[in-house]
């Protein structure tokens, strides 16, 4: 039976919404299909951006930048908790223009990215 009682149904979870040049990686419920296509994103895109994501109010350290090589946001699955997603790109100006257009402006950039590739928001 589903979590709160009789004839309450899930959310259903979205496997991911698209914009231009922007990939979206959202579950409301914990989905191996969407972490595995979000892993599978990673795979292909080596020299990717993701903008880790939360629809709750802004925690601290989010929206966060990181290298899609980054092994935070990495290499299993358990990436998708509660409201948070990722935004992914190929192009970091497509990436950041859709935060801007959507008011998720990054608050920061992955420690290690910066430290090892040199990455910054601008």
């Amino acid at each position: 039976m589903p979590k709160g009682g009789p004839g309450v149904v899930p959310p259903k979870p979205i496997v991911y919404r698209e914009s231009p040049g922007v990939q979206i990686f959202q579950s409301i419920l914990r989905d191996l299909v969407v972490e595995g296509a979000y892993l599978a994103w990673l795979h292909s895109n080596p020299k990717g951006y993701v903008l880790n994501c939360s629809d709750h109010p802004p925690e601290q350290h989010y929206p966060m930048l990181h290298n899609s090589a980054c092994w935070t946001i990495g290499r299993e699955a358990k990436h998708f908790s509660g409201a948070s997603f990722k935004a992914c790109s190929n192009n970091k100006e497509t990436l950041v223009a859709w935060a801007v257009k959507n008011d998720k402006v990054a608050q920061s950039v992955c420690r290690w990215c910066a430290q090892r590739t040199g990455l910054t928001w601008a």
